[in-house]
């Protein structure tokens, strides 16, 4: 059986939040990419190509948010691990 580790739980916590950040920084270049593909198409006049990627960019730009309050928990849990283990 294996035995639970606090310092195990905060480093694992700790690398996601560095592992989102990383994964969000990519996304905001992604979608910053995808928002000048926008206004390209736009301006050739392909405005249903435009909706459905303007659709695809606030998806995108929602999952972000998301990421984010993943992200935020995670720090949560690690600071309350934190504290659970000076209890102890």
């Amino acid at each position: 059986m294996v035995k639970f580790s606090f310092d195990v739980l905060k480093s694992s916590l700790r690398m996601a939040v560095s592992r989102i950040a990383m994964t969000k920084a990519k996304k905001i270049a992604e979608i910053s990419r995808k928002k000048e593909e926008l206004v390209a198409d736009l301006t050739r006049g392909n405005e249903d190509l435009a909706r459905v990627s303007a659709r695809a960019i606030i998806g995108q730009e929602r999952f972000l948010v998301a990421m984010d309050s993943v992200a935020t928990m995670c720090s949560q849990c690690a600071d309350l691990a934190r504290v659970v283990s000076d209890q102890k």
